[in-house]
């Protein structure tokens, strides 16, 4: 892995035409059929306060998402589990642990739906609907 330099440390150097081609064609996670599109800048994942460990887990991303052929969108479960993302096995579990980011979406759909079951049905909808 090449290294570059940045105030006086050196961190790993990213493959700028793979991260070019990704910042240009990976729209996030779900499926273009939906009836709904949520669209957010954050891409979770980064944390670890080491700036050389953040650089190694964006690089395994943009790589993880070339071997998978370029999707323009990716199915959340099955790519945070091939990441090996620890929180993933929460998120999707049959007893979820509710994602404080797809929270909210959640719950605006559920609004958007007029369904009230606010936090039961959070985990339910985490688990079926938001993959």
């Amino acid at each position: 892995m090449e290294y570059i330099m940045e105030t006086g440390n050196a961190l790993p150097k990213l493959n700028d035409s793979l991260l070019e081609r990704y910042i240009h064609n990976f729209y996030g996670y779900g499926n273009l059929e939906s009836g709904f599109w949520f669209i957010s800048l954050e891409e979770a994942g980064l944390d670890s306060p080491d700036r050389e460990e953040q650089f190694r887990q964006i690089q395994r991303r943009i790589d993880l998402w070339e071997k998978r052929g370029y999707r323009k969108l990716e199915d959340c479960r099955s790519f945070y589990q091939a990441l090996s993302v620890s929180k993933s096995n929460e998120w999707f579990s049959k007893d979820p642990k509710i994602q404080q980011t797809w929270k909210m979406y959640i719950r605006i759909l559920f609004n958007f739906e007029e369904n009230k079951e606010f936090i039961e049905g959070d985990k339910k909808q985490q688990i079926k609907q938001i993959q």
